[in-house]
Order: structure tokens, then C-alpha cells, then sequence
């Protein structure tokens, strides 16, 4: 493996902990954290919000947790292909 694809998976790898430990708890959905999804939302995700100021819907909370979980897949693919 050459020093670009070390680097690569290094980052990944923190990526991926990262999401991972986020998600491990229940308290998930009371944090910052930022998200890359065109989950259809009344404020944009990219940037991450807070949701003690913002009360989204149930709803709105599981296709959160759930496009997270779905790029934590992504995340991890890509660390295999390396």
C-alpha cells in the first residue's frame, strides 16, 4: 500500500470510528454531527444542527440514523476496496 492510500484509509478509519461511536449510544440524536445525504429536510443537513434547538419528528430522526448508518456502509466499503 503507497503513503496515498495509507493516508486514505487512516482518515477513513478516524471517519468511521467516529460515526461509529455516535451512533453506538441513544444520545445520538441530541449532538451535533454532520451528514452527506439528500435526505429531504426543511433545513439543510450538510452542516449539522443541534437538535435541542430543532425538535424534528420521529420520522424525520430514524431516516437520519438510518442514512448515517447507510454511509457508515459507504465508509467501510471504501476502506475494503483500499
Amino acid at each position: 500500500m503507497d503513503l496515498q492510500k495509507l493516508e486514505k484509509a487512516k482518515k477513513l478509519q478516524c471517519e468511521i470510528d467516529e460515526l461509529s461511536a455516535f451512533l453506538s449510544h441513544d444520545g445520538w440524536k441530541h449532538k451535533f454531527f454532520k451528514i452527506k445525504t439528500d435526505l429531504e429536510s426543511p433545513i439543510p443537513l450538510w452542516g449539522g444542527y443541534d437538535f435541542k434547538t430543532y425538535n424534528p419528528s420521529n420520522e424525520l430522526k430514524d431516516k437520519i440514523k438510518s442514512a448515517m448508518q447507510d454511509y457508515l456502509a459507504d465508509l467501510l466499503a471504501e476502506l475494503e476496496e483500499l
